[in-house]
């Protein structure tokens, strides 16, 4: 996965959240609060994110949690996560 390229990892993140909802999202913008666009509830937020930890093999703390409402939050909060990775 290629951090400098937004596009990319977005498009990928898109796909996580789709699955495990099992709709479709396309119409979400960037910011848009995608749990509650698509009607979401917070037990739903950790299908979420334990999806995207599964994918990107990271483990997100849980105070990062209620940051996490839109794809752009998701993409910010994964990044951070995927630099301290690479770090190690």
């Amino acid at each position: 996965m290629n951090l400098d390229n937004p596009k990319e990892l977005e498009l990928e993140i898109r796909k996580v959240v789709e699955a495990t909802i099992e709709k479709d999202i396309s119409a979400a913008g960037l910011d848009d609060n995608v749990l509650k666009k698509m009607g979401l509830d917070s037990m739903t937020a950790l299908e979420i994110m334990a999806a995207v930890e599964e994918r990107f093999k990271v483990r997100i703390q849980e105070q990062d949690l209620p940051k996490i409402t839109s794809l752009r939050s998701i993409m910010e909060v994964l990044v951070r996560y995927l630099k301290k990775k690479e770090m190690k």
